[in-house]
């Protein structure tokens, strides 16, 4: 499932940008470029715990509603399924 692909990937990046030598390695990089990416790298991490959270919040409220009488009585919901919650490992990395 994508789920454990990306939660594998998560753990992957954190092992290696929580290696000792990694932030002065990648800021050993002239012109300021390793401070870049590091603030990519940081934004980017953030960005993803942002999005699963308004993700699984809006499941969250979708799944609320399709329990009310009203949309079970009248099919407003169609055939539909139930979206389904996505959980990963989503810790940034200690940059």
């Amino acid at each position: 499932r994508r789920e454990f692909a990306e939660s594998d990937l998560s753990r992957a990046l954190r092992a290696v940008v929580d290696q000792p030598e990694f932030v002065g390695t990648i800021t050993a990089r002239g012109a300021g470029e390793g401070a870049e990416v590091l603030d990519e790298l940081s934004s980017a991490a953030a960005k993803v715990a942002y999005a699963r959270n308004f993700y699984n919040d809006a499941v969250s409220q979708a799944r609320i509603a399709r329990r009310k009488l009203l949309i079970r009585v009248l099919p407003l919901a169609g055939r539909a399924p139930l979206p389904d919650f996505f959980e990963i490992d989503d810790d940034p990395p200690g940059i």
